[in-house]
């Protein structure tokens, strides 16, 4: 009917790469918010995924850091939200933070959804507000047919961040 023709058409423009956009453009965005002091002196920076559209993940993994050399490096830690813990931390490499979900993580339309806190011993050197830890990469593919879902995130160049998730 008229229904499946319309949501085939959406599919078509909206959830296929297009080849002119440099790159596939991302459908989420991973974002920092303000870091606030905690009881122990350390850092603690909340970590976002912020959405465009409902997003429906097999899994999201990321890497996070001070982006220091290794011997300056702090450790870090992550504080899950009760709501959706990670399957995976690994802080095995100073400065560094590996955190992933592999069960599943659904994040609502046009939302900024907690994924937790990223805890950095204090005094510890952040980088400017929007991007106080450096990301070396992020990965997200869809539940539904397994395929990469490009997210974007500080430090990135901007062109392939829609409007609506900067």
């Amino acid at each position: 009917g008229p229904c499946t023709a319309e949501a085939a058409r959406f599919e078509t423009q909206v959830l296929q790469p297009r080849p002119d956009a440099g790159g596939d453009e991302a459908l989420g965005a991973l974002q920092f918010g303000a870091p606030e002091t905690a009881h122990d002196g350390a850092w603690r920076i909340p970590l976002y995924l912020r959405t465009g559209r409902e997003l429906l993940l097999a899994g999201l993994s990321l890497a996070v850091g001070l982006g220091q050399a290794e011997g300056e490096a702090q450790p870090l830690r992550f504080e899950a939200t009760a709501e959706r813990p990670p399957a995976l931390v690994d802080a095995a490499l100073p400065g560094v933070l590996a955190v992933a979900w592999l069960d599943g993580l659904w994040a609502p339309a046009r939302e900024r959804v907690l994924l937790g806190h990223v805890l950095v011993p204090g005094p510890a050197v952040l980088g400017p507000a929007d991007a106080p830890l450096v990301v070396y990469g992020v990965e997200a593919s869809d539940r539904r047919d397994g395929r990469p879902v490009p997210l974007a995130f500080p430090g990135q160049p901007p062109a392939r961040t829609p409007r609506e998730l900067q």
